[in-house]
């Protein structure tokens, strides 16, 4: 069976998943056939773009678009709480990080420099 959250993604009804998703919702939960909500909007969109053929209306492609930005909060906090790193890999296979750079700046190897902006009132 399905949940009333997957019914609201085939319908296109943004406005039932933002209700739905407000009463907590499981974008992740899946249905008897192993698909998620969150699955069954992704699977909306690829064949949505896939289709050449047949043009979706605007309507649709918006309403899908707004399903899939309600739902990526949910599934990435969701996904996030229930990540658990590998037990078995150890720090001299790990990679090191990346050295974090300051970007968008002519001269980023420059000091910041004191903006007159930024001076609290007391």
């Amino acid at each position: 069976g399905r949940t009333m959250l997957h019914v609201a993604v085939l319908l296109l009804r943004p406005d039932l998943v933002e209700l739905l998703l407000d009463f907590n919702a499981d974008p992740l939960l899946e249905d008897s056939q192993g698909a998620s909500p969150h699955a069954l909007a992704l699977g909306l969109r690829v064949a949505m773009e896939a289709d050449a053929a047949s043009v979706p209306s605007s309507t649709a492609a918006l309403r899908l678009t707004a399903i899939l930005e309600l739902l990526e909060y949910p599934v990435a906090a969701q996904t996030f709480w229930d990540w658990s790193p590998d037990c078995h890999v150890t720090a001299e296979s790990t990679p090191s990080p990346a050295p974090l750079l300051r970007l968008g700046s002519a001269d980023a190897d420059q000091p910041l420099k004191h903006d007159p902006r930024m001076v609290e009132e007391v």
